[in-house]
């Protein structure tokens, strides 16, 4: 060995505490994966829903003009006939929810009265015209779709139009369509496992301004969904803090709730993910920083093993976490700490 790969006399070691037991060594080497959050649903957004509808239309026709027009409003009431003369039902019923979707509402009048259906929706995810207004924020598109008597409830496959509204953060037309008997607590039609709440739906979309609305509305943000995930922990593991704030304000939420599954408080998923912020909010509210999860593993065991210094500094300083607490295998946040990562060695010391 060169003598420069030796360390210097004035080489200091760490003292890093006892190895865990020899039978629960390979533990250390877990996959991160193991201790993923709940299976994540499909979130809706602009540009998948838009491909989605030209990939509709390019397979029924192929007429991409059609769609063209109305986006860059060429297509006007006043030549709407002229525009649609000949064309399919299929082109037609696509033609109206791109229409409710691209916000052109003063067409959809005109394209009922050639033939489109209300109930039609795209194949993929069930999006209606009436999904699609309350999404874009389209106020008088919504009025009108509710008068002509489109179900404010109807799920055609995955969603309703108030989970929708939720995913475009579109408080104006969620209003609507509370007000025309939108239920709050209805839940997601999904194919995997996970079915959720409007409310959850807005703190995946982090739809501010949503998330307020639903609470208000008495939606609940400990609500347990199928998948044993609530809304505040579905926050915290986002790093969501405008939304975590909102949802802890009222007094009857719980805020060292632990999920079915894992027994993961908030304060466990914002440490793992280093959402800082969501980790100060949560211990202004009380979280208990040496609550254990199924694994017996402190949030400061999640932090120090994600690399997460700022809230492994958090945790100690404000949460007054103990920094000795060993897990279901003895191992305490320090050997946690230990990997390859840049900041290990401030993780180590800081412990």
């Amino acid at each position: 060995m060169l003598e420069e790969e030796l360390p210097s006399d004035d080489f200091e070691y760490m003292q890093c505490g006892p190895s865990p037991p020899a039978d629960h060594t390979p533990n250390i080497y877990e996959s991160f994966e193991e201790f993923s959050t709940s299976d994540l649903t499909v979130q809706i957004c602009h540009d998948t829903i838009k491909m989605n509808l030209l990939e509709l239309m390019k397979i029924s026709s192929g007429r991409h003009q059609l769609l063209d027009d109305i986006e860059n409003k060429k297509t006007i009431p006043e030549n709407l006939e002229e525009a649609f003369c000949g064309a399919s039902k299929a082109e037609i019923n696509i033609a109206f929810i791109w229409s409710a979707f691209m916000k052109r509402w003063e067409l959809l009048e005109g394209l009922v009265k050639l033939g489109a259906q209300l109930r039609y929706h795209e194949p993929n995810q069930g999006l209606g015209a009436l999904h699609l207004a309350a999404f874009s924020g389209c106020i008088p598109g919504t009025q009108f779709l509710i008068a002509q008597g489109c179900d404010v409830n109807a799920i055609y496959k995955c969603y309703t139009p108030l989970h929708c509204a939720a995913f475009g953060d579109s408080p104006d037309t969620a209003i609507i369509l509370l007000n025309n008997g939108a239920k709050v607590q209805t839940l997601t039609n999904s194919p995997h496992s996970c079915h959720e709440s409007v409310l959850h739906c807005a703190v995946r979309a982090n739809a501010v301004a949503c998330v307020r609305l639903f609470t208000h509305e008495g939606a609940d943000a400990g609500e347990v969904e199928l998948s044993g995930f609530p809304p505040i922990h579905l926050a915290a593991d986002l790093g969501h803090p405008q939304c975590l704030k909102i949802l802890l304000e009222p007094k009857n939420v719980d805020v060292n709730a632990r999920t079915k599954e894992k027994e993961q408080t908030p304060l466990h998923l914002a440490a793992e993910g280093g959402y800082v912020e969501c980790v100060d909010i949560l211990l202004e509210k009380g979280a208990d920083a040496n609550i254990r999860n199924h694994r017996a593993q402190t949030p400061l065991h999640l932090a120090a093993r994600s690399q997460a210094y700022d809230c492994v500094e958090l945790l100690l300083r404000k949460g007054k976490t103990h920094p000795n607490i060993g897990d279901c295998d003895k191992r305490t946040p320090l050997h946690a700490a230990v990997g390859k990562a840049a900041r290990s060695y401030d993780i180590i010391e800081i412990l």
